[in-house]
C-alpha cells in the first residue's frame, strides 16, 4: 500500500513540475491521459486483491459440506494466510495475520442446532456490539480481553478472535465484510 501512495505522490510531483514549465496543450494532454491510465491499473489492482478468494481457501470451500465465508474487509496491515486454512468434517479454521506480528482466528462451523446464540453471547462476550451483516446477525466485544466477533448465518457460525490489538470498529468491519464463496 506504501508503494502505491509514493508512486502516485511521485506521479504526480513530475506532472506538476511538468506543468510549471512551458509545455504544450498536447504535452498537457498526454500528461492527463497518463494520469488516467495510472489511477485506472492502481484501481483494477486493488479491486483484484479484495476480489479474489485465495486458492487454499476456494479448494476448502468446494469441499466444506456448508457454506464457507470470505473476510473481504481487513484491518490495515493485515493479510489471509493461504497456508492457515485447514478443513475438518466440521469446522474450517484460517488465520489473518498482521505485517507487524499478531493473528486472528476464524473458525467455521455448521449451525449447531437448538444452540442458544443469546445465552452464549450474554455470558462469553464483553462489551457486546451489534456488526451489521446482510448475511446473518453479527456480535463484537471481548471474550477473554481478546477483541473477538461472532457471525451466524443461516448455515453458518463464524467465530473470529484476536491475539493482536484490535479496535471494536476494526472487527465489525471484518464481520461486516464477511462473504460467501460461491
Amino acid at each position: 500500500m506504501l508503494c502505491r501512495a509514493h508512486f502516485i505522490i511521485t506521479t504526480l510531483a513530475a506532472t506538476i513540475h511538468l506543468m510549471s514549465r512551458r509545455v504544450t496543450k498536447k504535452t498537457i494532454g498526454i500528461m492527463f491521459t497518463l494520469l488516467a491510465v495510472i489511477a485506472s491499473l492502481i484501481c483494477c489492482v486493488v479491486w483484484y486483491q479484495k476480489n479474489t478468494t485465495p486458492p487454499k481457501l476456494k479448494q476448502a470451500a468446494a469441499k466444506a459440506s456448508f457454506p464457507i465465508y470470505s473476510p473481504n474487509t481487513l484491518p490495515e496491515g493485515y493479510a489471509l494466510d493461504d497456508l492457515s486454512v485447514s478443513l475438518s468434517s466440521q469446522a474450517l479454521v484460517m488465520a489473518l495475520k498482521k505485517s507487524g506480528g499478531g493473528t486472528v482466528s476464524i473458525t467455521q462451523t455448521p449451525v449447531p442446532q437448538n444452540f442458544d446464540y443469546e445465552s452464549f453471547y450474554k455470558s462469553q462476550i464483553t462489551g457486546e456490539q451489534e456488526a451489521p451483516s446482510i448475511y446473518g446477525r453479527g456480535k463484537v466485544g471481548l471474550i477473554d480481553d481478546d477483541m473477538s466477533g461472532s457471525l451466524v448465518t443461516d448455515s453458518t457460525w463464524i467465530i473470529i478472535k484476536s491475539t493482536a490489538e484490535m479496535s471494536a470498529q476494526d472487527m465489525k468491519n471484518i464481520v461486516s465484510g464477511l462473504k460467501p464463496i460461491n
